[in-house]
């Protein structure tokens, strides 16, 4: 679990950014044993379609598919950000930078010249990487990039006016199931990151992403804005952001269980182990919430392998939903 403790001068200095450099990067990511073979399927079609100048960032994911130099995915600069600006600016990277963000890839030492170049602070070589980002980039969306651009600016541009209308607690609150805000400090569940961290004024940036990105992740380095990506909901009509923080609600179920029955809503078919990680709550705890949901109708549960999966009754929707649009 991630805790990051932040000072009033980061809450004063948040922003929320799109960015195409860090949805490229989740997107060429490597899929999850748990996601579906169509998943690993397309993820297989776009490395074939980066072909040659997409092989640097392709053989860093052969390696490790799950995790990339920080020195690619600098904290955006500004609110809605290019490829090219993005690109740019991960270019500037020192090389003692370069060798410090690729030290998760010591273990591979040895086994690629890319890694054992990276590792040593090779800048050229790092270049040579982020020409491969660009790559995948324009095998992922082509000429369609402008309507993932779309989307992504109105998530940005609703989570502004949230901003506005509602202020920083209620926009910390409702980016995901599994992010808890209790100020000062963020608590993410299922994050790459763990541990605690203390920030002393250099800001949070928040960045929508839609496709692939289905988990909430973070960048945290001591000289950058921290970080945090955060899946679009699948589901706008649920409206599971007002609903998650709805009084109405939580009077009814209690925090944990309205918490348990939007997060169900925001990702259907979640499994109990998913569940319990996403809300940061144990799966014995996750397990009796459900039972419970289930008990009253509001949810279904289904048997997968040695498991459960959860997913709304007709009743448990019309019940988010109108705990949603009772706080607007």
């Amino acid at each position: 679990m991630l805790r990051i403790l932040f000072s009033s001068s980061d809450l004063d200095a948040i922003r929320i950014s799109v960015s195409p450099l860090f949805q490229t990067i989740t997107e060429a990511l490597a899929a999850g044993s748990s996601e579906p073979a169509v998943v690993h399927a397309e993820r297989s079609r776009l490395v074939r379609r980066a072909g040659r100048p997409g092989a640097p960032l392709a053989r860093l994911l052969e390696l490790d598919g799950f995790h990339v130099p920080d020195f690619l995915t600098p904290s955006p600069m500004s609110d809605d950000n290019s490829i090219g600006d993005e690109l740019d600016l991960a270019m500037s990277a020192p090389a003692w930078r370069v060798a410090r963000d690729s030290r998760h890839l010591e273990p591979f030492a040895g086994r690629s010249e890319i890694v054992d170049a990276l590792v040593a602070g090779d800048r050229q070589v790092g270049a040579r990487v982020i020409h491969a980002v660009l790559a995948f980039h324009r095998a992922a969306y082509g000429d369609s990039w402008g309507d993932a651009h779309r989307r992504l600016r109105a998530e940005a541009d609703r989570r502004r006016q949230e901003l506005e209308d509602h202020g920083l607690d209620y926009v910390l609150s409702t980016i995901h199931p599994s992010v808890h805000w209790r100020r000062p400090v963020l608590t993410i569940s299922g994050n790459s990151y763990d541990g605690e961290y203390e920030r002393h004024g250099q800001g949070i940036v928040l960045v929508p992403g839609i496709g692939r990105m289905r988990t909430v992740t973070t960048m945290i380095n001591p000289w950058e804005p921290v970080t945090i990506g955060y899946p679009i909901c699948a589901s706008p009509p649920l409206d599971s952001s007002d609903a998650a923080t709805s009084p109405r609600l939580v009077r009814l179920l209690g925090w944990t269980r309205a918490r348990v029955l939007v997060a169900i809503g925001f990702r259907p078919d979640l499994t109990t182990t998913e569940l319990a990680a996403s809300l940061g709550i144990s799966v014995a705890s996750a397990s009796e919430h459900a039972s419970t949901l289930r008990s009253v109708g509001l949810i279904t549960s289904t048997r997968d392998r040695n498991g459960m999966r959860h997913s709304l009754l007709p009743l448990g929707s019309g019940l988010v939903r109108a705990a949603g649009s009772s706080e607007r």
